[in-house]
């Protein structure tokens, strides 16, 4: 259905058929509503004439009955109460009431005339084996009337109908009960008068009324043609009725515990209910009615109509109202289709004509309409529209033009770059991104689960940083590290606003530091090693590259010039510290190092100069003091002045002999100075400028040496004076 022509039609064609059938729904609902009322007023009509029917026929036996007792009272008052008067009494209302299957009288022992013992062995009038009076005289099939003899029921007062009449002390009829009459299983029911003594219970009068009248009379009633009738019991048994299988049966109707309740209290009950006896569902109306001035207990009186020939009329005026609503819609529907395509239809043709140039781009199409109808005013806004998409085209081509700049741009550049909307949902992933989650997609998976690095794409970044709305809320770059496994990653993140200053997204900076941070644990290890004299570290350059590959390379430079710097220091120190003053560095070295280089061979050629003014000062002192013995020699035979001047002289030659201890000690004092220059030697500069500080001590110490040989050579001389 494409043509607007023909869904309006349709629709309009449905209203109409919902309007009319709401209105014949109404009209029927009306209609069913009147005829339910109708139904319902001929059906308790109908309830309660037969109840009173069935009431008016008990109540007129019931009468009789009451006349029975009423004679039999009399003649109890008599001063010698006649049993065969009553038997035969018995007999004449049997003859007499064609209704009623028989009547009887029960009384208590000895109650009637007090002279049960009288008659005993007495079948006719009493009970043979005890004497108390009972009389029953019962109709058969011909008409004729006999009495039943033989009786051999001594507790009367054990039976129920009896005890019924008793407790009550008045009026009732008897729930329905089977009972053999000549032979003869016959469903009936008693009508019942207890009879009284100055107040005192002395038995029962009754008649015995056969139930088969009373169905065959409801039988007979079929309101609505094939409804029927049912009597119920005040306890609820099926008294007459359809169902022969269930007479004298409780509980035949399925809401039986409803209508007793509703009956106690006296009330009618309608309902609606399955009943195959009518022939489907059926409107079931339930009279309570009562039998007797006495009985409190209410029997209930059904009378059940199909509820199809009930609505029979009423289902007959809904088919006519919706054939002429279905006719009166069709009509209704075609004609608003005529002047659809009449009045609509066409102009709006030319208004699809426009509407297709549009939507396939021709925004030069020229679109026609200029009347003030609707169809004028949508070719107006059809024509605003054309000069609107234009000039947003045009927008949306030089934005386009600005994102696939910025796009290109930002896919070829080196740094990660990922781009989320104001959800937080991922939706542009640059390529260095997009290579850097590839290559630790396996930490990645394994540090933020759900989270699929190889497409990023319509993701949450929650998953990487859940605290994305407080770095929209700061509005502030935030610089967050992330670790993954052996993995490195800085993120910075920062919010994007709109013109109006709300956020629109998120842009985060992708920065892949691991092998900066690898490159970092790699020096500070190494710069560690030599701050503790190892400097035979070295910075791996295996897969680096670019800045990381030169600052390896520099380091490890660094140290190969610093250990081979060192290296030839320590070799001329430790040549000192083993006596050997032969050693010299000419290692091409530079800068400070060449100037330690200096500084130890300067040093070395310092001491082996000191060590040969210490030699050629000890020979002299040797040759002086060689000349000193010889000299002390001639003088030991001269004067014993001279004793002093001697012993002044070998005072002379201890402080000469002390002064050369102590020139030793400063030989040695400079051998392990140059030992400590040797160990020191690795910590750079300052410990060639102590080595240089020790050395020139050593010097002072020469100084003082050539000091003491001046002495000892004054000494000499006066000695040779002497």
């Amino acid at each position: 259905m494409k043509s607007i022509a023909a869904r309006t039609t349709i629709a309009i064609g449905l209203l109409a058929v919902a309007a009319f059938g709401i209105a014949a729904w109404l009209s029927v609902r009306n209609a069913t509503q009147v005829q339910s009322e109708s139904a319902t007023a001929q059906i308790s009509a109908l309830a309660e004439a037969q109840a009173y029917r069935i009431r008016l026929a008990m109540e007129s036996t019931l009468a009789k009955v009451r006349g029975l007792a009423e004679t039999a009272e009399a003649e109890m008052a008599q001063p010698r109460p006649d049993r065969f008067y009553l038997h035969d009494l018995l007999r004449r209302y049997t003859e007499r009431d064609t209704t009623a299957l028989g009547y009887w009288l029960e009384f208590e022992r000895n109650a009637f005339d007090g002279r049960d013992a009288e008659f005993v062995g007495n079948n006719v009038v009493a009970i043979s084996t005890i004497g108390r009076f009972t009389g029953y005289w019962v109709r058969n099939d011909d008409g004729s009337v006999t009495a039943e003899v033989g009786g051999e029921t001594e507790d009367i007062g054990a039976e129920d109908y009896y005890a019924s009449a008793r407790d009550l002390g008045g009026e009732t009829m008897f729930e329905p009960y089977p009972y053999d009459v000549s032979g003869v299983e016959v469903l009936m029911t008693s009508l019942m008068v207890p009879i009284f003594r100055d107040g005192e219970f002395r038995g029962v009068a009754g008649a015995d009324v056969a139930l088969a009248g009373l169905q065959e009379q409801l039988a007979a009633v079929r309101p609505y043609g094939s409804g029927v009738l049912r009597l119920y019991s005040p306890t609820g048994m099926l008294m007459a009725g359809p169902e022969a299988d269930q007479l004298g049966k409780p509980g035949v109707h399925p809401r039986m515990a409803e209508i007793l309740a509703a009956a106690a209290k006296g009330e009618s009950l309608l309902i609606e209910a399955e009943d195959a006896a009518a022939g489907g569902a059926a409107m079931q109306y339930f009279m309570p009615f009562r039998v007797g001035a006495d009985d409190p207990r209410h029997f209930v009186l059904s009378v059940s109509a199909p509820v199809a020939v009930v609505f029979e009329g009423v289902t007959s005026i809904r088919n006519r109202v919706l054939l002429i609503g279905a006719l009166s819609a069709i009509g209704l529907a075609l004609a608003v289709r005529f002047i659809l395509v009449l009045l609509v239809r066409r102009p709006l043709a030319q208004t699809v004509v426009d509407v297709s140039a549009l939507a396939e781009g021709k925004l030069d199409h020229p679109i026609a309409g200029r009347g003030e109808d609707e169809v004028g005013q949508v070719a107006g806004a059809l024509r605003r529209m054309q000069r609107d998409l234009g000039a947003r085209i045009e927008e949306e081509r030089r934005v386009a033009a600005v994102n696939h700049r910025v796009r290109r741009a930002l896919d070829g550049a080196a740094a990660g770059v990922m781009i989320a909307d104001a959800d937080g949902t991922v939706v542009y992933v640059n390529e260095a991104a997009q290579r850097s989650l590839a290559g630790m997609a396996a930490a990645v998976r394994a540090a933020v689960p759900g989270f699929d690095p190889t497409a990023p794409e319509g993701q949450s970044l929650r998953a990487l940083y859940p605290g994305i709305d407080e770095v929209a809320a700061s509005g502030e770059v935030r610089i967050v590290p992330l670790r993954f496994g052996e993995s490195h990653v800085q993120l910075a993140l920062a919010a994007l606003r709109d013109d109006r200053g709300r956020v629109a997204g998120l842009v985060a900076n992708w920065t892949d530091r691991s092998d900066e941070v690898r490159t970092e644990q790699e020096v500070n290890a190494l710069v560690g090693a030599a701050s503790e004299g190892r400097l035979d570290g070295r910075i791996a350059l295996a897969g680096k590259s670019g800045f990381f590959l030169q600052l390896g390379t520099a380091l490890n430079r660094l140290l190969d010039a610093s250990a081979s710097g060192i290296a030839e220091v320590q070799a001329v120190l430790a040549a000192l510290a083993d006596g050997d003053l032969t050693v010299r560095s000419q290692a091409p070295l530079h800068g400070v190092f060449a100037q330690m280089r200096d500084d130890a061979n300067a040093t070395a050629d310092a001491l082996e100069d000191v060590l040969a003014q210490i030699k050629l000062a000890v020979g002299q002192i040797h040759t002086a003091s060689a000349e000193i013995a010889a000299g002390n020699q001639d003088l030991s035979v001269r004067t014993e002045q001279q004793a002093a001047n001697l012993e002044e002289t070998a005072a002379s030659v201890e402080e000469l002999t002390a002064s050369v201890r102590e020139n030793a000690d400063s030989a040695r004092a400079g051998r392990e100075v140059a030992a400590q220059a040797a160990d020191v030697s690795g910590r750079g500069a300052q410990e060639i400028q102590q080595v240089v500080s020790s050395m020139q001590g050593i010097g002072e110490g020469a100084r003082q040496i050539e000091s003491i040989i001046t002495t000892i050579d004054g000494i000499a001389f006066q000695t040779n004076i002497l």
